[in-house]
């Protein structure tokens, strides 16, 4: 899924499409049209040029023609263009929205509530049984993913769902599987302000397994929300997320 994964199994989304094959064809589409057009007006100023230097001739005469024709297939092909770009876009908007309204359920599982809730318990009052010398906070729930990662917890894999699940989310956003403004619409304020739950954790994580990368799409989608969403969380003068306090 993701370098660094804490949990074997990703949790994806059906039907994820990449648009950005959809723009690959748009770029094509337009280099097409390009040439043609270049062509016709190649073409037309060497009609021009012998029609002026003598009389006109067959030969002359079929080239003008061909470069009607010509003229004529560039005007089909932008017509054409239109259309496919058109399709395009509809298909984009459909695929985002069967996309969001399945982000949204899925977010609202109760599955995934009960993680929420088992990450605030942790991160607010520790593991049962275990001395915490950290703050309530962050730097808690930090003590309670190494310690569970440590004992090799089932709990510790359940935990791990939730930045995976927006792991998920902000990979997708980079291959172009859903749009970031949607994203930012539905779920903005919670990247930002889980990213600053999770950031201890996450950071300790990176150390231990020696893989820097894990969880980066996560964090630099995280920060990208709060520049947009600037209400979510607040910013430290160096621009890093500042956990405040428990918000849901």
């Amino acid at each position: 899924m993701f370098a660094g994964s804490a949990v074997d199994a990703p949790v994806s989304l059906p039907g994820v499409f990449s648009f950005k094959d959809a723009a690959v064809l748009r770029n094509m589409v337009i280099i097409v049209w390009g040439i043609a057009i270049l062509l016709a007006a190649l073409v037309g100023s060497a009609v021009v040029l012998a029609m002026l230097a003598s009389e006109p001739n067959w030969s002359e005469i079929t080239l003008a023609l061909a470069t009607v024709v010509l003229a004529l297939a560039t005007v089909g092909l932008a017509v054409a263009a239109l259309f496919a770009l058109g399709s395009i876009q509809e298909a984009r908007n459909a695929r985002n929205a069967v996309q969001m309204t399945e982000l949204s359920r899925r977010w609202d599982e109760e599955r995934n509530q009960d993680i929420r809730r088992m990450v605030r318990e942790y991160a607010e009052k520790g593991l049962p049984g275990f001395t915490h010398t950290a703050p309530r906070g962050p730097d808690r729930l930090r003590e309670a993913v190494i310690k569970l990662k440590n004992d090799n917890s089932v709990a510790y894999r359940r935990l791990m769902t939730d930045p995976n699940f927006l792991e998920d989310i902000a990979i997708m956003i980079d291959y172009g599987g859903i749009d970031f403004e949607i994203v930012k619409e539905s779920l903005g304020y919670h990247f930002a302000y889980r990213w600053s739950l999770w950031k201890p954790a996450i950071l300790a994580l990176r150390d231990m397994d020696k893989v820097p990368d894990t969880y980066v799409n996560l964090e630099r989608l995280a920060r990208r929300m709060a520049v947009q969403t600037p209400d979510s969380v607040s910013l430290d003068p160096n621009g890093e997320i500042v956990w405040e306090d428990f918000k849901d």
